[in-house]
């Protein structure tokens, strides 16, 4: 059709150019008379001539695409049953699992055989969810790249088409132990450390140190060897490992118990000696992930020491030790190196803000105070203090009421976030005191500003830990205010206090010590001693934390909703809505008290929307460790945690699941409902008794939950629901079978002269005879023939509809007619 409508247009161009060219000619034709009549003929014989031969050539062309249309037709009327059957057998044959979804995606409407072989069972008008729950997590997901889902040993590729709400899954179980074998086999990198050695060994002689050495490194050197790794020592207290991803994954699933027979050791002798541990895995160039464990090992560092810090590509980083309190402390040489280094920093800045953590108590406000204290001894600096009133708890909200009435200097020196935004310069120095965690600060609008920073805190920082251009952080002293006090005993200015500044620092220390019951050491009350000759009002102090009539009340009202989970753990949960986070803290305090409780937790709602859970323990526990698997952190003995999107009970389930996984003890028998088959053990929805360890491994890979009560109500509801879904069903099936029973259709095929058949009878013709006739569709692959139609006849057909019901219809086969 294209060259035909080229043709037109080359023709009608061409009549253009013509009657162009012949009204030229003929102009100049009247000019010369002589010659006018023959040229004019000429010109006139030409033109029919190209016109004739340009219309011959176009009618060719015409005719020639004709004949391939012609050709294409034919060639597609033979390829056509072919590509159809060649689609058929896609669609039943080949092992790629289809299924059609409802438009909400909740439901299956369509599978073919595959998706059958895949799932088992009956799977048309079944919520997904019933049939994996991962796949309809997916489904529910933003996100619809293929993702891959095991279906009991199998891995499956799935692809989503949303147009028409179809998944196609695609079985890739080599694919993945491939890529499992690969992964399980990457190297992994170890830095190890001996904390506080040389400190440790000032009172043996060299004799007593080779040997207490040798046993640590002897100790170590042999737990490597039990995972076929390589050690390496360099430095003087330093090692380096080499080993595979497998054997990390075994070191991990054992906690690195090395970190206790490292704790053990210093027992026997007396010291404080422990082993920090940094790893790295990942599928890189050896330079670069030595700097990956190297930045691990830091970290382990930073957090106190005594534990091991594992950094696994596409993985969160993973804490293991720090079970007691960290004994790693920093030295009086790094205190006067840092406040050597900030007095610098200050001297740097045109003007410095000071801000604490979001509800700030008074720790993080007495550390306030000492920073601001220390920014005046600098000349011609501005020093602020930022308070937003609504992010302070109650009792610093007193405080600073209190420093108002009395019209003190530090009030002097306070200023809102709006009020820094507009007065910021880009020399400004912004100082965070008492957390590391930015989604904690007080001003998240300043820290998002990319100002330099100064960071001084007491808690354990993590990957997400703010990096401040100056950062002193010593998780293993009391208090903030302590880690101020420390610099100020080394800062270049002697720094005074007056007695109300005194109180307040006094105040923070006694707040996180619990009056010095946790965290408490001999520089503590150095601190404290020091505060107290500044003039520091130890009644005041008392005053500022009394709690009123109405929050005993409350508090006694919860205590009475205690519940003791383990044997070991105190928990109280209410949907009450708290915006002072300082009453749940001093909630998780008094369930202490109670006997026998090594740690307590209360979870409740904030009116911010999340969920807050104080956590408390005495050092048997680490709580610090709990709370960051629930996205939060803190201390050994005191930590919280704040979550979105949940509800408290949830939270509460979550909590009780990380408790039981941590410290339900591997030969405690428990009872678990499995989420898939699993081999040797039971089905998908079996409720079934294993011993605890291997119950924890089936819950923390997503094949199993606990058989609580929650849990098994929601199993006998899905379970009833299945069987009113199946007694529909079966109705439905005996009433197809009804419609099906008695009914007969008749085929045609072509007998030659020897009565010998041409062609042959498919089940997709008789489905497709039987619908076109009664009305009713069947699945081919239920059809069960009892002969093979071979020749002219009657031949039943029988119908397995479901379990017990099946219908039989006739098809009779005719000789054709043409």
């Amino acid at each position: 059709m294209r060259k035909l409508i080229n043709g037109i247009l080359i023709t009608l161009w061409v009549i253009a150019f013509l009657v162009f060219t012949l009204v030229t000619f003929t102009e100049m034709f009247n000019q010369i008379p002589n010659i006018k009549f023959i040229s004019y003929m000429t010109f006139i014989v030409i033109t029919l001539l190209a016109v004739f031969v340009l219309i011959l050539t176009i009618v060719n062309n015409y005719k020639q695409y004709i004949k391939n249309l012609q050709n294409r037709l034919a060639r597609w009327s033979k390829l056509s049953p072919r590509v159809n059957q060649v689609g058929d057998d896609a669609f039943h044959e080949l092992p790629i699992g289809i299924l059609v979804l409802d438009e909400g995606l909740k439901e299956i409407k369509w599978v073919n055989q595959y998706a059958k072989v895949i799932f088992e069972g009956r799977l048309i008008d079944r919520p997904v969810a019933e049939i994996s729950a991962s796949l309809a997590d997916y489904l529910l997901s933003d996100n619809k790249q293929p993702i891959t889902i095991s279906v009991k040993d199998q891995k499956y590729e799935v692809l989503y088409k949303d147009s028409f709400q179809v998944i196609y899954l695609f079985n890739v179980t080599s694919r993945e132990n491939v890529k499992l074998e690969f992964i399980k086999n990457l190297p992994a990198i170890g830095i190890l450390n001996l904390d506080n050695f040389e400190d440790n060994m000032t009172n043996f002689d060299i004799s007593e140190q080779t040997s207490i050495k040798g046993e640590y490194l002897s100790a170590i050197a042999d737990w490597v060897d039990e995972y076929n790794g390589y050690l390496k020592p360099y430095g003087d207290n330093r090692m380096v490992m080499l080993i595979k991803r497998k054997r990390l994954e075994d070191m991990m699933a054992k906690k690195f118990d090395i970190l206790e027979h490292i704790r053990d050791i210093s027992t026997n002798y007396g010291i404080r000696v422990t082993l920090s541990i940094g790893i790295a895995s990942w599928d890189l160039e050896y330079d670069e992930l030595s700097d990956y464990a190297q930045n691990a090992i830091e970290l382990a560092e930073k957090r106190g020491g005594d534990q091991a810090v594992v950094n696994i590509q596409n993985q969160k980083i993973a804490y293991f030790g720090a079970k007691l309190e960290s004994i790693t402390r920093s030295s009086r040489t790094n205190a006067r190196l840092a406040a050597q280094m900030l007095g610098d920093t200050l001297n740097k800045a045109d003007q410095i803000y000071i801000m604490g953590h979001d509800q700030t108590d008074l720790d993080s406000f007495g550390a306030m105070i000492g920073a601001l204290k220390m920014s005046l001894t600098t000349p011609d600096i501005a020093a602020y203090l930022i308070v937003d009133m609504e992010k302070l708890d109650p009792t610093v909200t007193d405080v600073y009421n209190y420093l108002l009435s009395m019209n003190h200097l530090v009030t002097k020196h306070v200023i809102t976030t709006q009020e820094a935004l507009a007065r910021k310069t880009k020399d400004t120095l912004l100082m965070i005191l008492d957390t590391q965690n930015p989604q904690i600060v007080h001003s998240k609008e300043l820290l998002d500003l990319k100002l330099k920073t100064a960071v001084i805190d007491h808690h354990r920082g993590n990957e997400a830990s703010i990096k401040g251009d100056f950062s002193f952080i010593d998780p293993g002293a009391s208090s903030t205010v302590e880690l101020m006090m420390e610099l100020f005993s080394f800062f270049p200015v002697e720094i005074q206090l007056d007695a109300p500044e005194a109180s307040v620092m006094y105040g923070g220390i006694i707040l996180d010590t619990n009056t010095f019951t946790y965290r408490t050491n001999a520089r503590t009350f150095d601190v404290a001693s020091k505060l107290k000759d500044y003039g520091a009002d130890t009644m005041m102090v008392k005053t500022w934390l009394r709690s009123d009539l109405n929050r005993i009340i409350k508090q006694n009202e919860l205590l009475g909703k205690v519940e003791i989970f383990l044997d070991r753990f105190a928990i109280v949960k209410t949907e009450d809505v708290f915006n002072d986070r300082t009453f749940i803290a001093q909630l998780s305090e008094s369930l202490l008290e109670i006997k026998n409780v090594d740690a307590s937790f209360t979870i409740v709602n904030f009116s911010d929307g999340t969920v807050g859970i104080s956590a408390r323990s005495f050092g048997a526990i680490n709580v610090q460790l709990l709370m960051e698997e629930m996205g939060g952190g803190g201390h050994l003995s005191s930590a919280a945690t704040q979550i979105k999107d949940v509800s408290v009970n949830d939270a509460y389930l979550q909590l009780k699941h990380i408790l039981e996984l941590e410290y339900g003890g591997d030969n405690t028998p428990m009872k678990v409902i499995l989420l898939e088959d699993v081999k040797g053990k039971g089905k998908k929805d079996q409720v079934i008794e294993l011993a605890g360890g291997y119950a924890n491994y089936l819950i923390s890979n997503k094949l199993a939950v606990f058989a609580n009560e929650e849990n098994i109500k929601k199993l006998e509801d899905k379970k009833e629901k299945e069987r009113e879904e199946a007694a529909k069903y079966l109705e439905l099936m005996k009433k197809v079978a009804s419609e099906i029973e008695g009914k007969s259709i008749t085929l045609s095929i072509n007998v030659g002269a020897d009565g010998k058949r041409f062609g042959s009878i498919t089940t997709k013709q008789i489905v497709e005879a039987f619908h076109e006739k009664h009305g009713v569709m069947i699945d081919k692959k239920r059809l069960e023939l009892a002969n093979d139609i071979g020749s002219v006849g009657i031949y039943p057909v029988t119908v397995s509809l479901d379990k017990g019901v099946k219908a039989t219809f006739e098809v009779n086969i005719i000789e054709r007619r043409d």
